[in-house]
């Protein structure tokens, strides 16, 4: 059965989900990679906290961007 866009359910993986995840995914590694210079550099332990706190933020949509392309099978016989 093919769903319409008002008809689609909301857990049904798109492009539009994709693109979100990647465009998440950069944002908060660009971050993690940033904060992690400035922590070099200035030795900040809060600020190291706040880096692996992002970077396991960015890591979530690993197993997010698999389900997504696992849903987009289709159910077996």
């Amino acid at each position: 059965m093919r769903w319409t866009h008002s008809q689609r359910p909301a857990m049904e993986p798109s492009a539009e989900g994709m693109r979100a995840l990647w465009i998440s995914f950069a944002g908060l590694g660009a971050t993690t990679v940033i904060q992690a210079v400035v922590v070099a550099l200035s030795g900040s332990v809060e600020l190291l906290g706040d880096t692996l706190h992002n970077a396991a933020d960015a890591l979530t949509a690993l197993p997010l961007a698999v389900a997504f392309l696992l849903a987009k099978r289709p159910p077996p016989p």
